[in-house]
């Protein structure tokens, strides 16, 4: 099975406006809450497409993993990665495991937001969410690789879900970054009112008052106020 294959099995005249219009609105989908119809990506396709890869037993995991890229850098969409989720927590082994979480790191460290945010979106209310993937996931990402600063901005900001531990022990690596302060404040925010957000409160206003390159403006002051 390839690409071409697949393929064929949608109509190629949808499949090309579709591709437009996941890209148009990929940049998008964290704010699609607040998105009307006319603005949310909807398509068919992703969920026919999938539907067929994984069913599929005559390829490896790995094989439907390099499938499923090709098609996703061609449609940038959360349907992709919904159905990978799914085969993730219930069929991956380690490798394949690995193998997704490095694509991951790799989107999200770089700089076109259509194929990062969908990921970032998915990490934040799938893998995260799931205690079961949330440890794992959360170190094969990070890697050590606190110098990459696009990586570690995009996985402070939707780490609320995640054990204020794991958090905590990212923080005190990249505090001294300048950079990454308004990042940290992002991370403690969340925490703090995402539905499953995890925090320590007092430790969490420790840093927030230590992010020196940031003002003690009235949204920290708040938010200060609400961790007291």
């Amino acid at each position: 099975m390839d690409k071409l294959e697949l393929l064929k099995r949608v109509n190629q005249a949808e499949y090309k406006i579709d591709c437009v219009k996941a890209w148009a609105l990929a940049p998008k989908i964290g704010q699609s809450l607040n998105l009307n119809k006319e603005k949310s990506f909807n398509s068919s396709i992703p969920h026919d497409i999938s539907d067929y890869l994984w069913s599929n037993n005559h390829i490896s995991n790995c094989e439907k993993l390099d499938l499923l890229f090709e098609l996703y850098e061609d449609m940038p969409c959360y349907a992709y990665l919904m159905y990978l989720f799914w085969e993730f927590k219930n069929s991956f082994n380690d490798l394949e495991k690995k193998t997704t979480l490095i694509r991951f790191r790799a989107y999200i460290s770089g700089d076109i937001a259509a194929l990062s945010e969908p990921i970032i979106y998915s990490l934040w209310c799938d893998y995260f969410e799931n205690e079961p993937t949330s440890h794992n996931t959360w170190n094969i990402l990070v890697n050590n690789d606190f110098s990459n600063i696009n990586l570690m901005d995009k996985l402070l900001r939707i780490c609320g879900p995640l054990p204020w531990k794991l958090k905590s022990d990212l923080i005190e690596k990249v505090v001294e970054v300048d950079q990454l302060h308004t990042s940290i404040y992002k991370s403690i925010y969340f925490s703090a009112h995402d539905v499953y957000g995890q925090i320590d409160k007092p430790d969490a206003i420790r840093i927030l008052l230590n992010l020196k390159t940031l003002e003690l403006n009235d949204e920290i002051e708040s938010l200060i106020k609400v961790l007291s």
